[in-house]
């Protein structure tokens, strides 16, 4: 019998796994790991670049990190300088010295015992760090150069501010201790510290900020909480943070001292889930979930501007609900506030006196996630207890029916829901949410959750991610400020996503790493400081890395690393074959001997694409078995590019692959490759290639995997190197009767 072509193409349904894999449609995926669906494609998922960088391989990921101007080195390279900022220090901490053009010598914090402790160099100046006196001393290294720190605290917040309407938009961020601001610092664009203020949250406690006006409607300023600390503001004009502490009421004492969220609704600022001081007495801070404090119209800063006893001055309202207030979002002239459990809306009564109402939009399906809602013209996204929900003003309902199970596998250990944080990248039209992954129980996310809303399809990432945020590129894109290759960069020069002002996303991690997002890109970018190798035990070195989110059988590849007898090291990759502890990995590499590692190195993770098909059989209304003889897949062209195919019967999950290869039965590699073949005339020429794999398997369904193996993980070559899948031609016939 001649075989059928069934062609499967476009792809439209991505991840679906509230059926089994043989009842979802053609077009759907029982898996899809490290790829989503991008008009109607299968695309590698979005790599990273640096912030900035350049030729000097320690440039990118120094003036990529959040950090602070500490002081600068004398003519000889010396510099001594005392800060109770360091706080005792933390091992993993860097110092970097130098320019773009002087270069750079990186030193790290390996110990923070009491006194000097030598810190690894990667040049030829010497330093030590003394944890009791909070003191740094560098001695030799490049002279008459600014010397940086770098805290490593995990990104907690990187918010846009707009000091402006008439100049781009800055980028702020925030980790535990410190704000920063990302600016030309007169040495290239980086980060620096944004005022001396210093804040007291945990890795847990992210940063809420809104844009809202001052004592003027031109005045502009950048309101900030963390739940923890007092509210403040920056203020341009002054060049500073400012503590926001208002009275309430006229009774002594009694102030508005923090809260969770913050909103501006109707010429108002909006203060949700508040930390109030109140004399009942004596003078108590007291948390009222449930509340909301609005101001007078206008003006802010007025002393009285939420003061109930005042005229004009604030009020406020509480829920008619005992849960929390989680997080607000506007909708066109509606404010959405998310509870929860329940979804309420913020009414404009048109009463200047009594301006506000609340009104119960679902009491079932809320928001458990503060930072988890994004705004949509129509709707607003959030993560509930329950799904991934939409609002849309007068109705809550789930999104995410196709993983409808996915919501119960965020942790719900070391305050796994709080840590959730999303954002929507208009460009790609995604929708990105970092979580932690309960089945290995993280403290940070270790996977991104993608949602293509114009499908509404479905992918995972594996990434570290803690925060996000927009970057709008001050300038052109030039080739010497990407640290890729150019076989891994996906684009052309004249792209949109290379101009300047393009609204880029950011991303921030566990390690006071910044990044670009970047669809374009098809490696991750180098966010992970090797803070310290231990070459004790021969051939299973370890790494310290600093909350390297990490697990056994990850890939990782390594770069920048300085010292003596580890240049094997460098551009290279390796799997994990043992976690430590949250700080320490272990490496399998051949010993040489005489090893010293003397700091500078990163790590990237590789990412492994895994792409699980439908269950198929074409005959499955004539109750018939099918044979699959050949798979044609059309896939984009790329320089280096494979991807591993391997097959399954019936709903076995035994690899026929590794089944033919031990009987030697298997037809060809298994291996689909995305170069030209070079005996095919004018496949050089082509965007795109049609390359068959020949299968020859039957059963009840056949089910196809296409994923990078270890050889190919191995191989930076082809891990780096992009795939997208255009479409697939199933070549099948019907096989026997089940029925008889």
């Amino acid at each position: 019998m001649t075989a059928k072509r069934f062609m499967i193409a476009p792809f439209e349904d991505g991840l679906e796994t509230d059926v089994k894999p043989w009842l979802i449609s053609d077009s759907a995926f029982a898996k899809l790991e490290n790829a989503y669906l991008y008009y109607g494609v299968v695309r590698k998922r979005f790599g990273g670049t640096y912030m900035n960088t350049s030729i000097n391989p320690l440039y990118g990921q120094l003036y990529s990190r959040l950090g602070m101007h500490i002081g600068d080195t004398d003519g000889s390279g010396n510099a001594t300088i005392t800060t109770i900022e360091f706080s005792g220090g933390n091992v993993g901490q860097l110092f970097g010295v130098g320019t773009q053009t002087t270069g750079h010598e990186i030193f790290t914090i390996t110990s923070v015992v009491a006194g000097p402790q030598p810190m690894l160099a990667t040049g030829a100046g010497n330093g030590t760090f003394d944890s009791a006196t909070d003191t740094v001393d560098i001695v030799g290294s490049i002279p008459n150069a600014p010397v940086y720190w770098y805290p490593a605290f995990p990104v907690m917040g990187l918010p846009n501010f707009i000091s402006d309407p008439n100049t781009d938009e800055e980028l702020f961020g925030f980790d535990t201790r410190f704000a920063y601001h990302y600016v030309d610092a007169g040495n290239g664009r980086r980060w620096e510290r944004l005022g001396t203020i210093t804040f007291n949250g945990n890795d847990t406690d992210f940063f809420w900020s809104i844009n809202y006006r001052g004592a003027l409607a031109d005045n502009y300023l950048l309101f900030t909480t963390n739940n923890v600390d007092n509210i403040v503001y920056w203020d341009p004009s002054a060049v500073t943070w400012n503590n926001y502490t208002r009275v309430y009421s006229n009774t002594p004492g009694e102030t508005i001292e923090g809260c969770s969220v913050m909103a501006s609704f109707k010429e108002r600022l909006l203060l949700f889930n508040t930390l109030e001081v109140v004399n009942v007495p004596p003078l108590t801070l007291k948390r009222f979930p449930n509340r909301i404090r609005f101001s007078q119209v206008g003006n802010p800063l007025a002393v009285n501007a939420f003061n109930t006893n005042t005229t004009p001055g604030g009020s406020f309202l509480d829920l008619p609900t005992t849960e929390a207030i989680i997080s607000v979002n506007s909708l066109k002239d509606r404010l959405i506030v998310f509870c929860q459990e329940s979804t309420w809306e913020l009414v404009y009564t048109n009463n200047k006196a009594d301006p506000f109402r609340v009104q119960r939009i679902n009491n079932e399906l809320g928001v458990e996630s503060p930072f988890s809602t994004v705004l949509f013209d129509k709707a607003v996204l959030g993560i509930g207890q329950t799904g991934i929900h939409a609002c849309n003003g007068t109705n809550v309902e789930r999104i995410d029916e196709k993983i409808r199970q996915l919501i119960f596998q965020i942790n719900n250990d070391n305050d796994g829901p709080d840590r959730v944080y999303g954002i929507r990248d208009y460009a790609n039209e995604l929708v990105y949410w970092t979580y932690p992954d309960q089945q290995d129980n993280p403290i940070f996310p270790n996977k991104v959750l993608v949602y293509n809303y114009r499908k509404g399809s479905w992918a995972i990432n594996d990434d570290s991610i803690t925060a996000f945020g927009n970057f709008f590129l001050p300038q052109d894109l030039q080739w010497q400020q990407v640290q890729i290759q150019w076989q891994q960069a996906n684009f052309s020069w004249n792209s949109a996503s290379q101009q300047s002002r393009f609204r880029s996303i950011i991303a921030g991690n566990q390690e006071g790493f910044t990044f670009i997002v970047n669809a374009d890109v098809s490696r991750n970018a180098g966010v992970l400081s090797i803070t310290d190798i231990n070459f004790a035990t021969p051939n299973i070195p370890q790494l310290e890395i600093i909350n390297h989110n990490l697990k056994a059988g990850d890939f990782i590849y390594i770069e920048n690393v300085f010292g003596v007898n580890v240049a094997d090291f460098n551009t290279t990759i390796f799997q994990v074959i043992g976690v430590v502890s949250d700080d320490i990995i272990q490496l399998s590499r051949q010993s040489i001997g005489g090893e010293q590692y003397n700091g500078g190195g990163v790590v990237t993770r590789v990412s492994r694409i895994n792409i699980l098909t439908k269950q198929y059989n074409f005959f499955q209304q004539d109750g018939r078995n099918a044979y699959v003889s050949k798979v044609d897949f059309n896939v984009d062209r790329t320089a280096n590019g494979e991807i591993a195919v391997d097959y399954y019967t019936s709903t076995s999950n035994q690899s026929l692959v590794t089944t033919g290869s031990t009987t030697g039965t298997l037809l060809g590699t298994a291996v689909l490759e995305t170069t030209p073949y070079l005996t095919i005339t004018y496949e050089l020429l082509q965007s795109q290639l049609w390359h068959p794999i020949y299968i020859q398997a039957e059963g009840e369904y056949i089910q196809i995997r296409l994923y990078l193996n270890n050889d190919q993980m191995f191989d930076p070559n082809i891990a780096f190197d992009d795939f997208e899948l255009n479409g697939m031609i199933i070549y099948a016939e019907p096989t026997s009767t089940r029925l008889q």
